[in-house]
């Protein structure tokens, strides 16, 4: 079986905010590669459907892909494509997508997002992107929510480039 552990939907369906906001926060300071940005999310956003991700995995011979959100609220003040986006995705196609939530660790709110993204919206585990959403994991202030994930027994997946 083969397994694509790392697909952002970045499609049609998904809920996108304002995309010039988006690649400003993300690249501001950078003009050339804030313009490269914006065009590529904007083609992203309007030319792909969640159905173009399963027809390449048709393609490739991809049984299943871990399929997650990306919460940069803290470090940027979005969100690219939210939990929900990600769970709807799932039950669009349970036998092809695991989803993985989004949270922001900085955020007051994030141990209620996790258990939320889990106890309601059946996603099956956590990523991270500690250097994108800029915090320190080994920061004690965290460890309660890393406490909330071993309590909920899902996989806490880091991602550290």
């Amino acid at each position: 079986m083969i397994i694509d552990f790392h697909i952002h939907p970045f499609c049609k369906e998904a809920t996108w905010g304002d995309l010039e906001k988006i690649a400003d926060a993300m690249w501001g300071s950078d003009t050339k590669k804030r313009k490269r940005m914006s065009v590529m999310l904007k083609n992203l956003s309007n030319s792909y459907s969640i159905t173009n991700y399963i027809e390449l995995m048709d393609q490739f011979q991809i049984e299943k892909a871990i399929i997650v959100s990306f919460n940069i609220k803290t470090a940027y003040g979005i969100k690219l494509v939210s939990n929900e986006d990600i769970s709807n995705f799932v039950e669009m196609y349970p036998e092809r997508f695991i989803g993985f939530a989004g949270i922001d660790p900085p955020d007051p709110q994030s141990e209620e997002d996790l258990e939320y993204s889990i106890t309601s919206l059946d996603l099956k585990g956590v990523k991270l992107v500690p250097p994108v959403q800029k915090f320190d994991i080994t920061d004690k202030k965290f460890n309660s929510l890393w406490k909330k994930v071993n309590d909920l027994n899902v996989p806490l997946w880091i991602h550290g480039g």
